[in-house]
């Protein structure tokens, strides 16, 4: 996984490219520690470039999506259609994240 972040004051933006896997789980924490970290209440995340999400990538999510709630923080998912949106449609994560599906 290869990822940028940043913020414009308001919004935290996170950009993930390539897989999304167990083998992630360190460069994914430094995110979410970046994201504890913010003060923002609002966060984009792109994943337009990730070609292939498993279930740990997935709970990842579902990590990032705690820290959100409970910092109310409000977050964004963007995704194009592959298999990372068949994955998020099968998990039910639209119920748990605002999904915009968008063309890569």
């Amino acid at each position: 996984m290869d990822y940028t972040t940043r913020d414009d004051g308001s919004t935290f933006y996170i950009h993930i490219k390539d897989d999304m896997t167990f083998d992630s789980y360190k460069e994914f924490k430094v995110i979410l520690d970046d994201l504890k970290a913010s003060s923002l209440h609002n966060c984009n995340i792109d994943m337009k470039s990730v070609n292939f999400i498993d279930s740990a990538g997935l709970g990842m999510l579902l990590l990032l999506q705690e820290i959100a709630t409970t910092n109310n923080i409000a977050v964004v998912v963007k995704l194009c259609d592959g298999q990372v949106a068949r994955m998020f449609e099968l998990a039910k994560f639209d119920t748990m994240f605002t999904i915009v599906n968008e063309a890569a």
